[in-house]
């Protein structure tokens, strides 16, 4: 009948990799992809990352609604998307930022959710290449995991799981909006 779709966000989109894997499983697992919406929001400084994005989702059969957005300026994500998505993939980007920066992002994020949505957020951690990222003046930021957690919490968050890859280099973490946010 009048059910919406799920709103499913990726910011930064990443070009749609995020977004066409999880239409996949989706699919998979046997929701019809009505039942979906796909936006994709990125700065895009370049002009280019959102067509491509785009095209390669297209590729994979799926709809993908690209947002030209700043993820850090308040009230930005929540005016781009007009209305609260319920999922919202943040993925390779905590890594690039301070930690105030990544609370910015947090409320930024959580405004954004449904109320008792989901933010799939990442962190990465020092290991045997990082050397290599210095070598090349990268600016990487490596978060210790209780100070992500604890902002993650004082923003609202419920840590829902939290799954390390085997190389113990990155950190997914699955949160659920515990309140509803103040815009």
């Amino acid at each position: 009948g009048g059910r919406q779709p799920v709103r499913i966000a990726s910011g930064p989109c990443g070009l749609a990799r995020d977004l066409r894997h999880s239409a996949a499983a989706l699919t998979q697992m046997g929701h019809p992809a009505a039942a979906f919406e796909w936006w994709g929001l990125d700065l895009d400084a370049s002009g280019t990352v959102l067509a491509e994005a785009q095209r390669r989702a297209a590729a994979a059969g799926l709809e993908l609604r690209p947002l030209r957005v700043d993820l850090l300026a308040p009230g930005a994500v929540t005016t781009a998307l007009g209305s609260p998505v319920d999922i919202f993939n943040c993925i390779g980007l905590t890594a690039w930022l301070d930690l105030p920066e990544v609370a910015a992002l947090l409320r930024s994020l959580a405004a954004a959710l449904a109320p008792g949505g989901f933010l799939v957020i990442d962190n990465f951690h020092r290991h045997a290449q990082s050397r290599f990222g210095d070598d090349f003046e990268m600016n990487t930021r490596y978060h210790d995991d209780r100070s992500l957690e604890a902002l993650c919490k004082a923003v609202g968050f419920d840590i829902e799981s939290v799954q390390e890859t085997p190389n113990r280099v990155n950190v997914v973490y699955t949160l659920r909006l515990n309140q509803p946010s103040g815009g």
